[in-house]
């Protein structure tokens, strides 16, 4: 939640920043705070990974390593 945090603070500083400037910068500093307000969206909507119930695969064998990636449990686990 530490992104969060500073995703909330950065976009509270660029509105206060927008406020006390002119027209055209103001403009963009108000495009970029709605830019991080997106990203606090797609934080909210991703799923956290229990990883105490996370299988991990083997995607690839390269002669005595294995290179593995996680995948989130199913519902019916």
């Amino acid at each position: 939640m530490v992104e969060e945090e500073f995703l909330k603070e950065r976009v509270r500083l660029i509105r206060d920043l927008a406020e006390k400037a002119d027209p055209f910068i103001k403009r963009r500093l108000m495009d970029l705070a709605n830019n991080y307000d997106a990203r606090l969206g797609r934080l909210k909507r991703r799923p956290v990974l229990d990883s105490s119930r996370a299988k991990w695969e083997i995607m690839l064998t390269a002669g005595n390593r294995q290179i593995l990636r996680c995948c989130a449990p199913t519902a019916t686990e």
